[in-house]
């Protein structure tokens, strides 16, 4: 009976943990633009979440950065990471591209080559 409790602990702190990860991206509300067609993408599929808001700040999971620092931390976190993980782009539609524009070649220089962007439906 002991293992058993155990295991339900785990799973509820890991439930606990895991739901907490997935609210942390969407505490920046941006105004995300609407397309059409779009692919649905789990939250917790470990991607990273980069976020541009109205102001043209970048955040980089939850914390304000600069073009050069993000650099900086995604090579990091690829380092540290056994696999490349992808890149979750949330960018306000008041956000022009020239804007994104060096941010995408910032990530590719650092050699990100999976980036999704995030949308709305109509």
């Amino acid at each position: 009976m002991t293992p058993m409790i155990d295991v339900v602990m785990l799973l509820i702190i890991f439930f606990l943990v895991s739901s907490h990860l997935a609210r942390r991206e969407v505490r920046y509300p941006v105004d995300l633009a609407a397309a059409d067609t779009a692919a649905m993408i789990d939250p917790m599929d470990g991607s990273i979440p980069i976020t541009i808001d109205a102001e043209r700040r970048i955040r980089f999971v939850g914390e304000i950065v600069t073009l050069e620092q993000l650099a900086t931390r995604v090579t990091m976190k690829q380092q540290r990471s056994s696999t490349a993980d992808p890149i979750r782009l949330r960018i306000d539609r008041s956000v022009p591209f020239e804007t994104v524009q060096p941010l995408l070649r910032q990530l590719s220089a650092v050699g990100v080559d999976s980036i999704s962007i995030a949308t709305q439906g109509k």
